[in-house]
């Protein structure tokens, strides 16, 4: 909108730009926060211009071909920001299968930062707090160098590769992230639904960890976070 006085010498216009964001991966997060932009109610994440690349379209452990075909993409997409949802979250199958655990969690990561700095693209990349000790996490100390187990030593390579990039980044920290899916069930719906289900059963047990302190991360909070993220163009690392 504009006005034009008597005294105006040209017209100003304003325009309200909307921010493109590449939003890769099809798990939890990555279906949240499109749902969060297309049907909720924050006007900032509505205004969005998403596209959203999955494992349909590429496989991240190809490296030649996942370099290539996002190469193209960025190159004629002009986005402002890209979201990595992309993770080999199964903790123990990281333990039984290192080598997967490292292409997917830490070397995919790695190209993709490389790519968005070379494309001017600000990436945000989707970390976790196994990448610090949990002690660590809970008292707001960020002791990098010590992951507590091979999902987090990838996860921890992976952020160091981020911010060596050269380009604009930001790393969100999470923790046992929950939320809707219409086939993923997280953590925290397992565990309602195994209560719900066999409480009333004489001599109920279920099996628990003992040796873990958690903050679960809930995806509305997290998409609320990433919007702001893109919003104010906010930079670094954050335990959410």
């Amino acid at each position: 909108p504009y006005k034009n006085g008597e005294n105006s010498k040209k017209k100003m216009r304003f325009e309200k730009k909307h921010k493109k964001v590449l939003v890769l991966g099809d798990g939890l997060l990555a279906e949240n926060f499109l749902n969060y932009c297309y049907y909720g109610i924050n006007g900032d994440a509505r205004a969005l211009s998403l596209t959203r690349f999955s494992r349909k379209d590429f496989d991240a452990g190809k490296f030649s071909r996942a370099e290539d075909f996002l190469s193209r993409a960025m190159e004629s997409g002009k986005f402002d920001f890209c979201l990595n949802c992309i993770a080999k979250t199964d903790v123990d199958g990281c333990e039984k299968d290192p080598v997967s655990s490292s292409v997917v969690n830490y070397a995919f990561p790695a190209l993709l930062a490389k790519l968005c700095a070379k494309h001017k693209i600000h990436l945000i990349h989707i970390s976790t707090d196994y990448a610090d000790s949990e002690l660590g996490y809970l008292c707001g100390k960020i002791n990098v160098d010590v992951p507590v187990n091979v999902y987090g030593s990838h996860k921890l390579l992976a952020e160091k590769s981020v911010e060596e990039s050269g380009g604009k980044w930001t790393i969100l920290r999470t923790s046992f992230v929950y939320g809707r899916h219409e086939k993923k069930k997280s953590f925290v719906h397992r565990f309602v639904w195994n209560v719900r289900n066999n409480l009333t059963k004489e001599n109920f047990e279920m099996p628990m960890v003992s040796d873990q302190y958690i903050l679960p991360t809930n995806t509305e909070t997290l998409c609320e976070v990433i919007t702001n993220v893109i919003k104010y163009g906010m930079t670094g690392l954050f335990n959410i």
